[in-house]
């Protein structure tokens, strides 16, 4: 059998291309490519339309300043604003509470049931958690029979716990806190334990040190954290309407009543651009505060 000369042989492995880690342009591109694609149809276009519609069609300065003038949009706006930062503060105070426990405490089982109450209902539909809680808040619900049966309350005088903001800001919390509690472990998780026992050490208080210590620490977590559950706070839909009925409006139902009982699209379009520059500034406002970097780490 003959063997091929060093020549060829080099000749042979020059044309075989080199196998590197990283993927070419090409593919990466086409990789990339759905993505733009949907990125384009689905979040670019309907956002320059809503621009156009809001800001850039005939007559849309004197139709936004008929907007702001109308008291029930402003009522609307205000409620949204309001209840998503009640919403936000609680849900990052039981939040934090909820995260640092699971960070400190030793016991399985203590972990297990504030792990298990946190993700269970979150893998749960929207949908089955709010008729929930209206089966828990409603005039004969599991509350009010509950006062009544422990003589708290008599019969006639059961608290109306349902269609008012009440109700909304309970069913929006309980949405909102794995959302806060989540992040936030991912906050805590980097802060040493040995700096909260050294300052017990020196006699601070826990809660002295947790303070002193633990919040400065985590305080990028925190601001992430806040800013994410106060930008999907206000864009809440389905919880006001079942819940609050008319007494909570929000702007996601404002702009479904523009767009499917008044057909009024530049009323819809103006609702949610202001809805989209709210949210923009706000998670603006975090990035300049905390830095992107920071955010993307206290995110995990």
């Amino acid at each position: 059998m003959a063997l091929e000369s060093p020549a060829i042989v080099q000749s042979h492995q020059s044309r075989k291309r080199a196998w590197r880690p990283e993927i070419g342009a090409v593919p990466s591109a086409l990789l990339v490519l759905p993505f733009v694609v949907m990125l384009a149809v689905f979040v670019v276009y309907p956002f320059v339309r809503l621009t156009q519609i809001a800001l850039f069609s005939e007559g849309a300065f004197d139709y936004l300043v008929e907007f702001f003038s109308d008291s029930s949009n402003m009522i609307v706006l205000r409620t949204t604003y309001v209840i998503s930062a009640i919403v936000t503060i609680i849900s990052i105070v039981f939040g934090g509470i909820l995260a640092w426990t699971l960070k400190t405490t030793r016991r399985s089982t203590v972990r297990f049931i504030i792990l298990a109450s946190i993700l269970v209902p979150f893998w749960m539909g929207t949908t089955i958690k709010l008729y929930a809680w209206t089966v828990i808040l409603q005039t004969n619900g599991l509350v009010n029979n509950f006062l009544v049966t422990a003589g708290i309350l008599e019969d006639q005088s059961r608290l109306a716990l349902l269609y008012n903001e009440l109700a909304v800001v309970i069913g929006m919390v309980s949405q909102m806190l794995p959302f806060a509690v989540l992040p936030l472990m991912v906050a805590f998780s980097s802060i040493d334990l040995d700096i909260v026992r050294a300052a017990e050490g020196l006699g601070a208080a826990r809660l002295r040190a947790i303070v002193s210590i633990v919040i400065p620490l985590a305080i990028p977590g925190i601001l992430a954290t806040t800013m994410l559950v106060f930008v999907l706070s206000s864009g809440f839909f389905l919880t006001p309407v079942i819940l609050g009925g008319i007494t909570s409006p929000f702007t996601a139902s404002l702009i479904y009543q523009n767009v499917f009982t008044f057909f009024d699209l530049r009323a819809a379009a103006i609702t949610a651009l202001i809805l989209v520059v709210s949210a923009s500034l706000v998670i603006l406002l975090a990035f300049k505060v905390v830095g992107a970097e920071r955010i993307r780490k206290a995110l995990g």
